[in-house]
């Protein structure tokens, strides 16, 4: 009897799970996507903010096929010998940048007044999860 039980309380556990895992699996992919936008949105204010306090032109300039994007002219504050380079494509955001279109160009660039020179998005991509 106690064998019987177990059968059961084991295939009613290993149907919870395959109801619970994918979404699991979206909140995960939505976590990530979410992340990686917020860590774009931080940078995006930092050059701002770099821009007006150095009063002059800054660019950050995205690259879709490998998920990141450089801020010419910067370099990493933690390594300063190697430039400023972020990779979303890699942990912990594991995401796919779909498009980055400043008017026509992949480039963002703040006049020394931290205002853009143009609009445009960056489009990031997890499963079916877009941010």
């Amino acid at each position: 009897m106690v064998m019987v039980g177990s059968v059961s309380s084991s295939k009613i556990c290993a149907f919870a799970a395959g109801i619970a895992a994918p979404k699991m699996f979206s909140s995960i992919a939505r976590y990530r996507a979410t992340m990686a936008a917020r860590r774009i949105e931080a940078d995006l204010l930092w050059v701002r903010e770099l821009a007006i306090s150095q009063g002059q032109r800054q660019e950050i300039v995205f690259t879709s096929s490998s998920a990141s994007y450089a801020v010419t002219g910067v370099n990493a504050p933690d390594q300063p010998a190697r430039a400023y380079v972020v990779s979303l494509a890699g942990e912990p955001y594991s995401v796919r940048m779909t498009s980055a279109m400043f008017g026509v160009s992949p480039t963002l660039a703040f006049n020394g007044f931290g205002v853009p020179e143009q609009a445009g998005s960056v489009i990031l991509t997890r499963g079916s999860v877009t941010a």
